[in-house]
């Protein structure tokens, strides 16, 4: 139906794989306990919608969108929070939702500002559904800014709210950038086997063994992966091929694997955009 969200497979793969696990029948769907994600990104900007041409969604729709949401995942993770994604968090805080809340970071640094501002406020609004804040999403990788400018709006957020800070990069970039480890409370590592090349095959031990590699780095942090999935669709990459059916098979596979080794994560992505 026009109007309605195209939730991505991966929703549907975790359903699926349970229902086999379980054995369960169709019939038998609406008795058994639905086993949910431990987390996925959200973006709610559906077709015609941007934040760069200024046409954002309702609070109904991203109301609608978290109504689904609730059913499949414990926690979203956000990447901006200006207009009316400043809202999501206050939306979570009424339904069964945690989530990691993002500041998007540019070369624009009045909406820097705004954006820094905008989550300083929505941590001290005594939410309750808000567990992280994440300061910029692969700001060093796009170089948008110095390292030395994003650590000064990491620490612009800690001095002012005592919620975790935490920025997000890919998994070499935390590797290469062991001083920027130092200004967070904890990592959120991108970790994407099709970008990589990687196979079906072998992309779930590619995301655990770069996971394993940045934890033995900082031992002493808390390393949360912060992207990862698998593209149903798309152009071929080396060895990686995206289609449905290995979107379902890394997401089945993943998730097992991340629940043997007690890792957090955000499946990239809840919605097609």
């Amino acid at each position: 139906m026009a109007g309605l969200r195209k939730v991505c497979i991966l929703l549907f793969a975790s359903f699926l794989s349970y229902l086999s696990i379980q054995n369960v029948k169709p019939d038998e769907i609406t008795t058994k306990r639905i086993v949910p994600l431990k987390g996925v990104c959200y973006s709610p900007f559906r077709d015609n919608q941007s934040p760069e041409t200024g046409n954002f969604p309702s609070l109904n729709e991203i109301s609608e969108d978290l109504n689904i949401i609730e059913k499949y995942a414990e926690n979203i993770r956000t990447y901006g929070n200006d207009n009316v994604l400043f809202e999501i968090p206050r939306l979570c805080d009424e339904k069964n939702i945690r989530i990691d809340v993002g500041a998007w970071l540019s070369r624009d640094y009045s909406f820097n500002n705004e954006s820094i501002n905008n989550l300083i406020q929505i941590a001290n609004s005594g939410y309750k559904s808000v567990k992280g804040l994440i300061v910029g999403s692969e700001t060093l990788l796009r170089n948008d800014l110095t390292k030395a400018e994003l650590i000064s709006y990491i620490n612009q957020v800690k001095n002012s709210t005592s919620i975790p800070v935490t920025t997000a990069e890919g998994w070499y970039f935390w590797l290469n950038n062991r001083d920027l480890a130092d200004y967070v409370d904890y990592l959120t590592v991108h970790i994407h086997p099709y970008w990589e090349g990687v196979s079906i095959d072998n992309a779930v031990s590619f995301v655990i063994e770069k996971y394993n590699l940045v934890k033995s780095t900082y031992p002493d942090k808390r390393v949360v992966i912060g992207e990862t999935g698998w593209p149903s669709g798309g152009a071929i990459n080396k060895a990686s091929i995206p289609s449905e059916e290995n979107q379902v098979r890394f997401v089945r596979e993943f998730r097992d694997a991340a629940a043997r080794n007690n890792i957090d994560y955000f499946i990239f992505e809840m919605f097609d955009e």
